[in-house]
């Protein structure tokens, strides 16, 4: 296999390779972590409910199941001011009562839940803030909220945990600003399911939540594969690329000594049309009017036997043995001389710059602007 094929073959291994690892690297990159049930849970949790109300009769609440769902019954009463009811649940257990978790690397959270009747609830972090919360008080850590909607069928509410905000009485009551909507989930305490203005009053509500899933990516992985993959790019280059030069720096040579376009010694016994037709071409290649009719003229030599006389010497048509040494003094004069292309592709009888770059490109596999003269290993000066 010759070194190029072999360069394109691991060229496309590789590619396929590092395609498939960053594509199974994202994949994982994906980070569902669930709390129901709460034996599978990743962080240890307690849930607890409460109900009130502002003035009048308080509001009930019943918390039915903790263990593998969430459930509770409640009602609000329609003479009460600014009822409530309260389902909530706090990363503690009884080694840590206070404990705060880091919820930064999720962007989601995921409930599956159905309320009957259908309901409009509001969702709310606690977070804590520094010389504001007081634990044990649940209402001194920073509240950021959002609402939501349930019915009697069981459905997916997905909170972006990012865009949440921070009600304007929490703000007044701990007198900070109105503008002030940034929280951090870097030290969070607890989130709850909270009745809102729109609940049902004198009304027997339920609402059970069957999942929940704090959704997000880690992308340490997709770094870490990445660079790898770069890593291991870098070698393949640092081995390709100089072999690839070592195969076209003996391409070009091998061109170079194909076709020698200097007059050719006459030969006795019937060698003497041979000569003049050889020496013809090498002097006159760079005539750009030049064809097999003026060669015929300037010789005295038949078409046929100019044809068979090249054809006999380099296996070449007169038009691709003209190209050829054509080609080759380009590649002299870009080389040696520095000569711009268009200047080179006239000096050699090419009058069709494109044309001439179309076939020096298929002739030396790269463009005249790009040639490099081959370094000679046998004359290094």
């Amino acid at each position: 296999m010759s070194v190029s094929k072999k360069i394109q073959l691991l060229f496309c291994l590789f590619l396929a390779a590092s395609a498939a690892a960053l594509w199974g690297a994202v994949q994982q990159s994906n980070i569902q972590h669930e709390l129901l049930p709460r034996s599978h849970s990743v962080y240890p949790w307690r849930a607890w409910a409460n109900a009130g109300a502002y003035e009048g009769q308080s509001a009930s609440i019943d918390l039915r199941e903790s263990t593998y769902n969430l459930s509770v019954d409640f009602e609000l009463k329609s003479d009460s001011q600014y009822p409530y009811a309260n389902l909530g649940l706090t990363f503690d257990d009884e080694v840590n009562p206070e404990r705060l978790v880091d919820l930064t690397i999720y962007q989601s959270v995921l409930f599956r839940i159905k309320c009957r009747p259908a309901n409009v609830l509001t969702f709310s972090i606690y977070t804590y803030v520094e010389n504001i919360t007081r634990p044990p008080e649940i209402t001194s850590y920073r509240l950021s909220e959002t609402f939501l909607s349930c019915n009697d069928d069981w459905r997916d509410v997905r909170i972006n945990l990012h865009a949440l905000s921070t009600p304007g009485w929490w703000l007044r009551q701990h007198q900070m600003n109105l503008a002030d909507q940034h929280y951090r989930l870097d030290k969070a305490r607890g989130f709850s399911i909270i009745s809102s203005p729109e609940s049902p009053r004198d009304t027997l509500s339920s609402i059970t939540i069957e999942a929940i899933v704090f959704e997000g990516r880690d992308f340490f992985g997709v770094y870490l594969t990445a660079s790898l993959a770069l890593l291991l790019w870098v070698c393949f280059a640092y081995w390709a690329i100089p072999q690839w030069i070592a195969q076209r720096q003996t391409t070009r040579a091998e061109h170079g000594a194909a076709i020698s376009y200097h007059p050719v010694t006459t030969e006795p016994r019937h060698e003497r049309e041979k000569a003049v037709v050889l020496a013809y071409l090498a002097r006159e290649y760079t005539n750009s009017e030049l064809s097999v009719d003026t060669a015929v003229n300037a010789t005295g030599v038949n078409r046929t036997k100019i044809n068979n006389i090249l054809r006999d010497e380099t296996g070449l048509t007169f038009s691709g043995y003209l190209n050829k040494i054509r080609l080759t003094e380009a590649a002299r004069l870009l080389a040696d001389e520095h000569m711009g292309v268009a200047e080179t592709a006239f000096a050699v009888g090419y009058s069709n710059l494109s044309y001439f770059n179309r076939i020096f490109k298929k002739e030396y596999g790269c463009a005249p602007s790009l040639y490099k003269r081959p370094v000679d290993i046998t004359n290094p000066t």
